[in-house]
């Protein structure tokens, strides 16, 4: 009986992984945003590395969503100017936290953000314990992310680049 549990668990755990979304689109170099509609700004949404890396996770600018990010993805949009919060969520069945950030969004500006992610657990019997999650949406270095996502990260696009 126990094995049968063992072997549930990893049929399951295969099934996972057989979910998870890998981005193969184009470089940074080659989907670079060309420059933003007068008065709007650019912002980069980029996912080097965040956990559970089977999940895709939805960035939401205000309540309009933009994209689902793989690992290894990014897009880019352009906003309006004003105040933006933006949104990070996960599937329920990854067992993460979502995050968000509040922006002062000013015309002709280019803004990089990173979802970062963190999902440790340990076992007990066959059961999965998890003991650290969390996410968060942090704003980088325009003079550092562009090198960071040409190295990490393919291009997904967006359900539209203008918000």
């Amino acid at each position: 009986m126990r094995r049968l549990s063992y072997v549930a668990l990893l049929l399951f755990l295969l099934v996972l992984g057989a979910c998870a979304t890998v981005a193969t689109g184009p470089s940074f170099l080659e989907a670079k945003a060309p420059p933003p509609p007068n008065g709007k700004a650019t912002i980069y949404v980029y996912r080097e590395h965040a956990e559970p890396i089977k999940w895709g996770t939805t960035i939401f600018f205000a309540s309009a969503e933009v994209a689902t990010l793989s690992e290894g993805a990014f897009t880019w949009a352009y906003v309006s100017p004003g105040a933006l919060l933006i949104r990070v969520t996960w599937p329920a069945l990854s067992g993460q936290k979502d995050a968000q950030l509040q922006l002062l969004i000013e015309p002709d500006h280019t803004y990089f953000l990173e979802v970062k992610g963190i999902s440790r657990g340990f076992g007990v019997g066959i059961g999965f314990i998890v003991t650290r999650i969390g996410s968060s949406l942090n704003e980088v270095n325009p003079e550092v992310a562009p090198d960071i996502i040409e190295s990490c990260c393919k291009y997904q696009k967006a359900l539209t680049n203008l918000y």
